[in-house]
């Protein structure tokens, strides 16, 4: 095969009828697999990591070459490569991360592989992320990456900065498991950040969740006046989950939202937004809550402890939460939920 790495060639010729009985049992059971892009596939982007594998761990190759070649195969079968892919940032791991990241690469080739693969489909698939910040991070950290676990790691807190606000915990933990350096590129910073500074940040992180990283990293950790940090929720007509005006409530950290029909929880902090269905609407969600300290009055203005905010769109608002961190607030002519904090901004 003309234009391949010798150690792909090496291991096509002598795996051929495995490979082959893989190719076509993909075929076999209903998957359209363009061979000639899939071959085009293996030169542009298989080739290059085999070489690179084969240069780090030559003793691994084989195993390489067999786990990229079942996971384009997968990728292609999905419609995640080749000229119909459904989502072109795919394409952009293949190229970009996984280069980064040979040497984890030739240790563990399908984990890596697979796992980095899974990441961007996930990403890209919730709407509202960024999969083009969640890759160019990965671009940043993959290199400094020691082992494995310290390349998921760091995907778990560049996801979740690109959106995927539901991973907020994961990624704060994630975060403090990694060595300083790539702890603090991961989260966007400076990879220099001493670790006592890292620690400072992540702290101010956890309290927080309308702090990005590099507001966390400010001296000034006075708080801010009250503000509306986000606007979240649509009409399902409109690519939203509502089909009527919800209400809100909060249950220990969780913020409910309902609309008389299906019940949603609501991740948000100053990265993203997501409402994961969890089932019908109940009773404890659809109910009236009070939050001591906390009120609207009738005109719209919010009153949180000391601090007040004149916010007329909310007047008669029909149900508030709070968690203590964040105010959700909504009104019966929206579909949407409004967020509030005493501290923090927007992304």
């Amino acid at each position: 095969m003309p234009d391949l790495s010798p150690a792909l060639i090496d291991v096509l010729e002598a795996e051929r009828d495995a490979l082959n009985a893989r190719y076509l049992l993909r075929v076999r059971s209903g998957a359209k697999i363009d061979a000639e892009a899939f071959l085009t596939h293996l030169r542009q982007s298989v080739a290059p990591l085999v070489a690179k594998v084969h240069e780090t761990l030559p003793e691994r190759t084989r195993s390489a070459v067999i786990a990229l070649y079942d996971a384009s195969l997968d990728l292609f079968a999905g419609s995640l490569l080749g000229p119909q892919a459904r989502l072109p940032a795919v394409q952009r791991a293949w190229t970009d991360v996984l280069p980064l990241a040979a040497r984890l690469l030739a240790r563990a080739p399908q984990q890596v592989a697979g796992s980095l693969c899974n990441a961007v489909f996930q990403v890209t698939s919730q709407p509202g992320t960024r999969p083009e910040a969640w890759l160019t991070r990965m671009v940043d950290v993959a290199p400094h990456c020691e082992s494995v676990s310290q390349l998921l790691e760091a995907g778990k807190v560049a996801a979740w900065q690109a959106g995927m606000a539901q991973f907020r915990r994961q990624a704060l933990e994630a975060a403090t498991k990694l060595p300083a350096a790539p702890a603090a590129q991961a989260l966007g910073l400076p990879r220099s950040t001493p670790p006592e500074r890292l620690r400072d940040v992540l702290e101010r992180l956890q309290a927080d969740p309308w702090l990005t990283a590099d507001a966390a990293m400010e001296s000034n950790s006075q708080g801010r006046s009250l503000a509306c940090v986000a606007t979240v929720g649509a009409f399902c007509g409109f690519a939203g989950a509502f089909r009527r005006p919800p209400v809100v409530s909060c249950q220990g950290e969780r913020f409910l939202a309902s609309d008389g029909s299906g019940e949603w929880q609501l991740f948000a902090d100053a990265y993203g937004a997501w409402f994961r269905r969890v089932g019908a609407a109940s009773a404890k969600t659809t109910a009236a809550t009070r939050h001591p300290g906390i009120n609207i009055e009738a005109g719209g203005t919010i009153h949180w402890g000391s601090v007040s905010l004149a916010q007329p769109h909310l007047a008669r608002a029909s149900s508030l939460a709070c968690d203590g961190a964040t105010l959700a607030v909504t009104i019966p002519t929206s579909h949407h939920v409004f967020l509030y904090s005493r501290r923090g901004g927007t992304a």
